[in-house]
């Protein structure tokens, strides 16, 4: 920062003591150590409420040279601008206070006082942007956004720090890769294997129903008789049946006992 005695002018020509230039040039814009420098020639109030956009001063005691804006309100001091409406980027200001305007079909509207720029009427503002260097940017140097730029300087000057980092990328990304495959594949196992598990039983289960089945079966086919089914004991009756009526006829009549020999 370049220290900046001269002397600063309000409107009529008195001195504004606690104000500094805006600018190097011969004739450029005043205002308070602690505001903005814009270069449309006002001032922005920060350092303390209300926060509020100003006229300052000029370095040229006639204004020669500096913005035109609220020149003739409040000559004597510093001028608020007042910001009326909006729409989209577009803005009506005035100069000091507002004030509600009569028209002639008996309507009111809001308007300025008759010492603004363009008397009752409200008027825009160009886009501004901030003086570096100045004011309370005083710390600020214009060449702020070149020193930003060495990080981009320093990272092309090591060409082999961003491509370990591009591998790191792409090592994750094959990661992700692999995982999402991964993670499939493994549930479908897991149920192959569920799946093999339950046959298996199944199929145990099933032999061994078998086996208890297999003996009825045999019992059945054994000791049916035509539509009925005889027990073990009715059959063994039915042979020794058989065997006495075999024994009468091979051997003719029985022997009589001793007292039926006697009668004869």
């Amino acid at each position: 920062m370049v220290a900046d005695d001269r002397t600063c002018y309000f409107p009529l020509g008195t001195e504004a003591p606690d104000t500094v230039p805006c600018g190097s040039e011969e004739n450029t814009s005043c205002c308070g150590p602690e505001d903005v420098c814009l270069d449309n020639g006002l001032c922005m109030r920060v350092g303390e409420q209300p926060y509020s956009l100003w006229r300052g001063a000029c370095t040229n005691k006639d204004w020669t040279g500096c913005t035109p804006h609220c020149k003739y309100s409040s000559p004597e001091g510093g001028a608020i601008l007042s910001i009326i409406y909006t729409w989209g980027s577009s803005s009506q200001y005035c100069c000091g206070a507002p004030r509600l305007v009569h028209s002639e079909d008996g309507s009111d509207d809001i308007g300025c006082f008759d010492d603004s720029d363009n008397g009752v009427e409200t008027f825009e503002l160009e886009d501004a942007n901030a003086v570096y260097g100045r004011a309370l940017l005083s710390n600020v140097s214009t060449t702020a956004p070149t020193e930003t730029q060495a990080p981009s300087e320093t990272q092309s000057s090591s060409p082999t720090d961003i491509s370990s980092g591009l591998g790191g990328s792409e090592t994750c990304h094959d990661t992700a890769i692999g995982a999402g495959v991964g993670v499939p594949l493994g549930a479908l196992a897991l149920l192959f294997l569920i799946w093999a598990m339950l046959e298996r039983k199944w199929k145990s289960e099933l032999r061994q129903s078998m086996s208890n089945v297999a003996p009825l079966s045999s019992v059945a086919a054994g000791t049916s008789l035509g539509n009925n089914s005889l027990g073990p004991n009715e059959v063994s009756g039915i042979s020794r049946k058989v065997n006495q009526v075999s024994e009468l006829e091979d051997g003719g009549r029985p022997e009589l006992s001793g007292d039926s020999r006697h009668g004869h």
